[in-house]
């Protein structure tokens, strides 16, 4: 191997170009930003599943305290497509080494004692309405994390659930109208 000589400009730029690689790779900026990265997919993860495990709750209480078979067919529909869904978010969770909560949030034992003191057509208005506003939030999440989530598994993820959560919303939709509910109120 012939070597060349290396003028000493050269090897300065060389030297410097070698250091600033290397601490820009180590610098506490680049961390951060991958730091950040990671607790937006680690609170998208968490907010996913806390979301699965509502869907699956409140539609256990439809099953057996609809009036109608419409509403109650919709909740094992939901239990279903959410358990699926559930699985896959705790697989995603996995392997980005996400750790998550796996008890329903307050948000959820609130809306899980509303809906279990209803009954017949009040439970059924009452459920329809929140699987309306549900549906529409983490649609609306899941839209967001299909174009902004940095890690590829999770956006894709978010982009292939977009398909069910739709159906879901409008389904929910059908039903409300059925019902003589406004599908566009938000109560």
């Amino acid at each position: 191997m012939i070597r060349l000589p290396m003028f000493p400009m050269a090897r300065l730029i060389a030297f410097a170009f070698v250091g600033a690689t290397v601490i820009a790779a180590t610098s506490p900026w680049s961390f951060a930003a991958t730091e950040k990265s990671a607790s937006r997919t680690a609170s998208f993860l968490q907010k996913a599943v806390e979301e699965q495990q509502l869907e699956i709750v409140l539609a256990r209480l439809a099953i057996m305290n609809a009036a109608n078979d419409e509403i109650k067919a919709f909740g094992a529909r939901m239990i279903q497509d959410h358990q699926q869904a559930n699985q896959e978010v705790r697989f995603l969770a996995f392997k980005e080494d996400v750790h998550l909560l796996m008890q329903l949030n307050e948000r959820a034992i609130y809306q899980k004692a509303q809906l279990s003191g209803l009954i017949g057509t009040e439970f059924d208005q009452a459920y329809i309405t929140t699987m309306l506003r549900d549906h529409a939030e983490i649609l609306q999440e899941f839209e967001q994390a299909a174009l902004t989530e940095q890690e590829n598994e999770v956006r894709q993820w978010a982009a292939s659930s977009l398909t069910q959560l739709r159906d879901h919303l409008e389904r929910a939709k059908a039903l409300a109208s059925s019902m003589g509910i406004d599908p566009g109120r938000d109560d």
